[in-house]
């Protein structure tokens, strides 16, 4: 008969763990669009929606950006929009908290780290985003092929890109 309130108890304590205690991690879902504001060196701005699965909230301290696993940009700004204008700053990039279980939305610039690299125009390229919460470890949140705009001249124009094989620009 000792059985079932042990049971009961077990239930108890995981569904309190599950609801108030469990740490999650930030994802966010591969973003469609993206933009390549000018400037003397390659930026890349993405739309990100990131998310904490866990129900315990998620400091995050910085992101970053990774590509092919060789060249990285680090995370510069917060963007009003996707398309790029010159009255679009937001904020400059600062820690913020992201509540268990909730989202925080943004427009992410990104600046390239020396050396400099430019894309091939047209070609697909592994990205990775990575975020670094309060205890100074980086975790990936999302991987997923960018392709570089279709045309050079495209890369720092002051448009919106479709982020797909046959994408251009959004006009």
């Amino acid at each position: 008969m000792i059985v079932i309130p042990l049971i009961a108890l077990a239930f108890t304590i995981a569904v309190f763990w599950w609801t108030f205690l469990r740490r999650g991690r930030i994802t966010t879902p591969a973003p469609d669009t993206y933009a390549c504001p000018p400037g003397p060196t390659l930026r890349l701005r993405f739309p990100l929606v990131l998310v904490n699965s866990g129900a315990v909230p998620i400091v995050v301290s910085d992101i970053r950006l990774v590509v092919d696993r060789v060249h990285e940009f680090h995370w510069s700004s917060v963007r009003k929009k996707i398309s790029p204008s010159m009255d679009d700053f937001l904020d400059a990039a600062a820690p913020f908290a992201v509540t268990g279980r909730g989202f925080v939305q943004m427009y992410a610039e990104f600046g390239q780290v020396p050396p400099e690299w430019r894309p091939e125009p047209g070609q697909a390229y592994t990205v990775v985003i990575e975020v670094k919460n309060e205890r100074g470890r980086w975790s990936p949140a999302i991987e997923f092929d960018w392709w570089a705009p279709v045309r050079a001249d495209l890369m720092t124009a002051t448009v919106a890109h479709r982020n797909a094989a046959a994408g251009g620009p959004l006009l």
